[in-house]
C-alpha cells in the first residue's frame, strides 16, 4: 500500500507516459487499418482478428522478437503498442479482440 501512494503523489504532480504492448506470433500478419484506430492481423489459417481500443492513447505497430524453443536466434515479429499519458489514478485503456472473419476455405 505504501508504494502505492508514493506512486500516486508522484502522478498528482505531473504526467506519466504509458505503454500497453502485445506481441504477436510470427506467424500473424498484422496491419494497421487506414483510420489509425484498429489492426487487422491475419492468421496463418486465413482467419482475420482486429484488434482495437478505446482511450486517450495512440496506436502504433512496431518491431518485436519472438524467442521459440529449439531456436539459436529469436524471430523477428511485431507488436501492437498502446501508449499515451496517465493523467489520472483512474486512467482507463480499454481494448478488444474480435474476429472479423472466417477463411471460407476451412467451412468447405
Amino acid at each position: 500500500m505504501k508504494r502505492f501512494y508514493a506512486i500516486r503523489g508522484k502522478v498528482t504532480w505531473g504526467f506519466r507516459y504509458t505503454s500497453v504492448r502485445f506481441h504477436l506470433h510470427p506467424d500473424v500478419a498484422a496491419s494497421l487499418d487506414s483510420d489509425g484506430a484498429s489492426v487487422s492481423l491475419l492468421l496463418i489459417n486465413g482467419d482475420v482478428w482486429v484488434f482495437r481500443y478505446q482511450g486517450l492513447v495512440e496506436l502504433s505497430l512496431e518491431e518485436s522478437v519472438y524467442f521459440e524453443e529449439g531456436r539459436v536466434h529469436p524471430r523477428p515479429t511485431a507488436q501492437i503498442v498502446l501508449s499515451g499519458e496517465v493523467k489520472e489514478i483512474t486512467t482507463r485503456v480499454r481494448w478488444s479482440l474480435a474476429k472479423a472473419s472466417e477463411n471460407p476455405q476451412k467451412a468447405a
